[in-house]
C-alpha cells in the first residue's frame, strides 16, 4: 500500500512541475514494528520517491502510543538511522505522541 500510494502521489506531481514537492512519509506503527520492517517499508518509499535536492523526502518515525520508555524509542530511531541505506536528501523527523499521559508535566 505504501508503494502504489507513493506512485500515485509522485504522478501526481510530476503533473505539477511548477511546485516544489516534498514527501513526508510516516511508517504509522513504527515504535510497534520491528526494525527491519519499517526499513524495508521506507526504502520501498524512498526507491519510488527518489528523493533529490528538488525532490526531498521525511521520514517521521512516531511514536503512536507510549509503548516504550524514552530511551527504547531513541535506541529504535538510532538503529533506523544507522541501517538506513543513504540519508541524502532525506530528513528523519520524530513525533512523540502523549496518548498515554507519560510526558509529564512541570510544576
Amino acid at each position: 500500500m505504501a508503494v502504489l500510494s507513493t506512485k500515485h502521489i509522485k504522478r501526481l506531481c510530476d503533473e505539477q512541475r511548477q511546485t516544489q514537492w516534498i514527501l513526508e512519509y510516516f511508517p504509522e506503527t513504527f515504535c510497534f514494528t520491528e526494525i527491519e520492517f519499517s526499513l524495508e517499508i521506507c526504502e520501498a518509499v524512498k526507491k519510488v520517491w527518489q528523493p533529490s535536492n528538488e525532490r526531498p523526502l521525511i521520514l517521521n518515525l512516531p511514536a503512536t502510543l507510549e509503548v516504550n520508555t524514552p530511551n527504547v524509542y531513541a535506541d529504535q530511531i538510532e538503529k533506523f538511522r544507522s541501517l538506513f541505506s543513504d540519508m541524502e536528501n532525506i530528513t528523519i523527523s520524530i513525533h512523540p505522541h502523549n496518548d498515554s499521559g507519560t510526558g509529564g508535566r512541570g510544576s
